[in-house]
């Protein structure tokens, strides 16, 4: 499955994206620790912007369905913080003001 394949490759990006999917899985499964679990041991794998915002968004999302509103509330600024460092890297500055006024980024703000 990709995800040992990613696991095997031991590039990053598709470490983290192969763990966000299978936590997706998890979760549309039934097993919330189980995917809370995955996105923990995901987001240890180290930083990629990129990926690391979507993960802490979904980590934060679970915390809430979980009931555990002060994980969902550093999950989400932990995931702001990913995504502004990910729009500091944009050359252009349009697509930038987009990505930090779209729809992600106004709920990790609003918490």
């Amino acid at each position: 499955d990709y995800r040992e394949r990613a696991e095997g490759s031991g590039d990053l990006l598709h470490r983290l994206r192969a763990a966000k999917l299978s936590a997706e899985a998890a979760s549309l499964a039934g097993d919330l620790e189980g995917a809370r679990d995955l996105l923990d041991e995901a987001l240890r794998y180290g930083e990629a912007p990129i990926v690391n915002w979507q993960l802490r968004l979904l980590a934060g999302l679970l915390a809430g369905r979980a009931g555990d509103a002060e994980a969902r509330r550093g999950h989400f600024v932990e995931a702001l913080a990913a995504l502004e460092r990910l729009a500091a890297r944009l050359p252009d500055q349009t697509l930038r003001r987009r990505l930090l006024a779209g729809e992600a980024a106004q709920t990790l703000r609003r918490g």
